[in-house]
């Protein structure tokens, strides 16, 4: 069974910290995204995350600030896990992988204005699920 985590950040302004898939991405390309990816054989999932996230943005998170928004089995296949981290400073600068082209910190309301592309991440899609309440 797979496992994919993502991660909503916040900034100290309750910012959201959105990525853009860089051109190259095998998936997604040019796409809205989030922190995160699957859970090798050897970790855990918040060891995923944490991982994914430092990789990605450069970003160290503290283990016991990770706080779990919600876990849901898709199919017998994938279990996907978003998780929330709440920063103590404001719009941090990160160091993006070649995964990302871009980043932003944008407020919530901002980001859930966005218009969904078509055929779209379903990762992606939940966090907004989420979000929309």
């Amino acid at each position: 069974m797979k496992t994919v985590v993502k991660i909503i950040i916040r900034d100290k302004n309750s910012k959201i910290l959105v990525l853009t898939r860089s051109n190259t991405h095998p998936i997604f390309a040019n796409h809205l995204d989030f922190p995160g990816g699957e859970v090798e054989l050897d970790e855990n999932n918040k060891l995923a995350i944490v991982r994914e996230t430092k990789e990605e943005t450069g970003v160290a998170l503290s283990l016991k600030k990770i706080k779990i928004l919600f876990d849901k089995k898709i199919n017998d296949y994938l279990i996907y896990i978003l998780y929330s981290y709440q920063l103590n400073e404001i719009e941090p600068k990160l160091i993006i992988s070649w995964e990302h082209s871009s980043y932003l910190w944008i407020n919530q309301n901002q980001l859930l204005k966005k218009r969904l592309p078509r055929n779209v991440d379903s990762y992606y899609k939940n966090v907004i699920d989420f979000l929309s309440g």
